[in-house]
């Protein structure tokens, strides 16, 4: 919106008057105009699509086929990073998605590895630390969500 309240630009449908998002949730964009945003396309299934400045689809990530083989790919937030890529947090696998900042995948981080689990929101802090906020399982009590301030370089 413009100072005026006047809607600047709309995303709502691709140039084949298709609808891009289902349910749209959280938004991160990077240095190059791209906005990334994390979509529920169904019950226990997400995307993460990527548009351009004029509001075209460039990319849909949909999870890496060996880590989301059995468990289908919801991502919980996603964040750009100092080096302007992008972090997707996957609860449901317990991994973080680092994806360049055109939404192809770079590397992946296993955090159950360093028992943080059921990971739901993303943060940077302005030195570059990264916060991951936690959910509890669904058996957990409200002792068990947790926010955790990790060093992740090279990304």
């Amino acid at each position: 919106m413009n100072q005026n309240g006047d809607h600047e630009r709309e995303y709502e449908h691709d140039q084949h008057k298709q609808p891009i998002f289902s349910y749209p949730g959280s938004i991160t964009t990077t240095s190059n105009g791209n906005i990334h945003v994390l979509d529920a396309v169904s019950g226990a299934r997400g995307k993460v699509a990527v548009l351009g400045q004029g509001g075209d689809i460039i990319n849909t990530y949909t999870g890496d086929r060996e880590i989301n083989k059995d468990i289908q790919f919801y991502p919980g937030d996603i964040v750009t990073t100092p080096r302007d890529n992008v972090i997707v947090a996957d609860p449901s696998t317990n991994t973080l998605h680092i994806l360049n900042n055109a939404d192809l995948p770079m590397a992946f981080y296993k955090t159950s590895d360093i028992n943080i689990k059921y990971q739901l929101s993303l943060a940077f802090s302005p030195t570059g630390q990264l916060y991951i906020g936690c959910n509890r399982s669904s058996h957990g009590t409200k002792k068990d969500a947790k926010i955790y301030e990790v060093t992740i370089s090279g990304c």
